[in-house]
């Protein structure tokens, strides 16, 4: 656990494969409510969102310097990273090579290529979704739709789910290209030999569709910890379960 304070905290917080800002939708709303006083960054991942104009880089080490440089936040002392996916992967690569930036770690439904095969870190079943995505590519609505059918399963009503995708279809896509060098950075991904020296929260969701929860586990298991499980969450915690993240959040930081 961090320890308590009084004092605003400093967030930064980084989406996964593909995803931008937007996609934490209404979660930043519940956040704020259950932390008012705490102050926000949300950067885009060089690719992705506000970022889509310029080409993804093919290792993580590069997210990390590049996010590291664009961080308004940072300047003002070490802040608490909250991560997501291939987010995470960048926030461990943060920890373990600037770990002096870094009050606190949570990352979500990650994984990594030392402790788990491809075929765990990306789950075959997706495959046939991800070619619609591909080949409908031009129309952001349906890719948005096709995303979350992989990553937000439990988001069942049709209205919410669609109002969703044209929300998240507004902004700029992600290009193939960019996806592509995103999954070259994200498969090139080993887990730091030394586990963080910093409080570190795990955040799983035993319903992933996309990664399988195995590999959270792992990781746990290598930094001598436990994850701390949602039953039926997907991959897309914040968004599905946007009070549970709290709620942890909350206790982690007591």
């Amino acid at each position: 656990m961090t320890k308590a304070s009084t004092a605003p905290r400093n967030w930064v917080w980084i989406r996964g494969l593909a995803r931008h800002s937007g996609h934490w939708a209404y979660f930043e709303e519940a956040f704020r409510k259950k932390f008012p006083h705490d102050n926000i960054e949300m950067l885009d991942v060089q690719g992705n969102g506000t970022q889509s104009h310029i080409p993804s880089f093919l290792t993580i080490e590069d997210n990390v310097r590049d996010l590291r440089s664009r961080s308004q936040l940072l300047r003002a002392g070490p802040v608490h990273l909250l991560t997501i996916s291939l987010g995470s992967m960048i926030g461990i690569g943060w920890a373990d090579l600037f770990p002096q930036d870094i009050a606190s770690l949570t990352v979500m439904n990650t994984s990594d290529g030392r402790n788990s095969l491809p075929y765990e870190r990306l789950r075959p079943q997706n495959f046939k979704k991800i070619l619609n995505v591909l080949t409908h590519s031009k129309d952001h609505f349906k890719v948005e739709m096709n995303i979350m059918e992989m990553i937000a399963q439990n988001i069942s009503d049709k209205t919410k789910k669609e109002s969703l995708a044209r929300q998240f279809a507004k902004t700029p896509p992600t290009s193939i290209g960019n996806l592509t060098r995103q999954l070259v950075a994200a498969s090139l991904f080993r887990l730091p030999k030394n586990p963080p020296h910093l409080p570190v929260l795990i955040l799983g969701g035993k319903g992933d569709h996309f990664v399988n929860p195995k590999c959270s586990e792992r990781i746990a298991a290598s930094w001598g910890t436990k994850v701390h499980w949602h039953e039926q969450a997907g991959h897309d915690i914040p968004l599905e379960f946007p009070d549970w993240v709290n709620q942890e959040l909350e206790q982690f930081l007591a």
